[in-house]
C-alpha cells in the first residue's frame, strides 16, 4: 500500500484463513469425484465405453478443483485491511486493484461483533460507519479482531486529539 506523506502504518490484516476451509472442501469434493470416476468399470452397460473419455474427465475435474482453490486463495491473499494514523484502507483484486479508503476523521461509529464460532477463533466482524457514506464498511472474519478493533479505537482517539490541537484558537 502506498502511504501518504507523513502517514504511518499501524496495522495490516486480512480475513482469517478459516474462510478458505469451505473452498478447500469444495476442491476436495471435485478431486474425490475424479478418483471415483477412475474406479468406474470400463464399460457401463453394453454400448457405453468410458475408457476413451475417463482421462479427460478426470483431468478436467482436477484442473477445475485447482483453479477454484487458487482463485479463492489469491482473492483472500490480495485482500488486505490497513490501518494507518490517518485512514482505514481496504485493498482487493488480483489483476486490477480496488482501494477503498476511509479517513479516520470521518469515522462516526465502529462496532465489533463476535459470534460464538468466531470467538473460538478469536476472530470477529468489524463494522465501520463513516460520514458521507451509505451503510457500513464491513471487515468480516478478521483474525485477532479485538486487538485490531482496539488499534482502530486508539487511532481514532489520537486523531481526535490531534484535530482538537489544530482547532484551538
Amino acid at each position: 500500500m502506498d502511504l501518504l506523506a507523513n502517514e504511518k502504518e499501524i496495522a495490516i490484516t486480512r480475513q482469517h484463513p478459516i474462510v478458505l476451509f469451505t473452498t478447500f472442501l469444495g476442491s476436495l469434493f471435485f478431486i474425490i469425484i475424479a478418483i471415483a470416476i477412475n474406479f468406474i468399470p470400463s464399460s457401463f452397460g453394453s454400448t457405453y465405453h468410458l475408457t476413451s473419455y475417463r482421462g479427460w474427465v478426470i483431468l478436467f475435474l482436477v484442473v477445475c478443483a485447482v483453479i477454484y482453490f487458487f482463485n479463492r486463495f489469491l482473492r483472500w491473499y490480495y485482500t488486505t485491511y490497513n490501518l494507518t494514523d490517518h485512514r482505514l484502507v481496504r485493498q482487493n483484486g488480483i489483476f486490477s486493484r480496488i482501494t477503498i479508503s476511509i479517513d479516520l476523521h470521518h469515522v462516526q461509529n465502529i462496532d465489533l461483533v463476535q459470534p460464538f464460532g468466531l470467538r473460538l477463533l478469536s476472530a470477529g466482524n468489524i463494522f465501520i460507519e463513516s460520514a458521507g457514506r451509505d451503510g457500513k464498511e464491513n471487515y468480516l472474519i478478521i483474525p485477532k479482531a479485538k486487538a485490531f478493533y482496539n488499534q482502530i479505537e486508539t487511532a481514532l482517539e489520537q486523531t481526535e486529539g490531534s484535530a482538537e490541537k489544530w482547532n484551538t484558537p
